[in-house]
């Protein structure tokens, strides 16, 4: 498995929107904090959200190869689980998958951007109550991102962001 120095220097080499640099490094935290959550392997799950993006750049505005492409990039650099993730973390590609990281990328994913919109605050206060009311008003053209938080919420009531 490839080290966090190493997927970092690729996603650098790669990705060269600060913005999208920021938001992977964000997504690896939340990632790396759940995987501890679960008890699972921090440093595979953090990989994961740190490379979830890296085929960004190259896709141009076909995001049904989002993912996809990633998946092509990382070949051998990660385990087959965390690969899946990342292919599956877009709803474009029609990948399903059911797992405990693939899921938690999707919701670290989606958490991170509906941030930019909201205060974590009121993502945090949404998820312990399970009313996504104010989220709603504030996103009304999003409900797809509320509808993976609430389902994650759902499953895992204990992670806490």
């Amino acid at each position: 498995m490839i080290s966090r120095s190493e997927a970092l220097n690729l996603l650098k080499s790669i990705l060269k929107d600060e913005d999208k640099l920021a938001h992977s490094i964000r997504v690896a935290e939340m990632m790396e904090n759940m995987a501890r959550q679960f008890h699972l392997q921090s440093e595979k799950w953090y990989l994961t959200g740190l490379l979830h993006d890296i085929d960004i750049p190259l896709i141009g505005n076909d995001w049904s190869r989002h993912g996809i492409d990633a998946q092509k990039i990382l070949a051998g650099l990660l385990p087959d689980q965390a690969l899946i993730a990342i292919k599956a973390h877009d709803r474009n590609t029609g990948i399903k998958s059911d797992s405990k990281i693939s899921k938690s990328l999707m919701f670290a994913d989606v958490t991170d951007n509906l941030a930019r919109h909201v205060s974590m605050e009121e993502l945090r206060e949404a998820m312990q109550t399970m009313n996504f009311d104010v989220l709603k008003k504030k996103l009304p053209n999003d409900l797809y991102h509320l509808q993976v938080i609430a389902d994650f919420v759902q499953q895992w009531p204990e992670i806490r962001i």
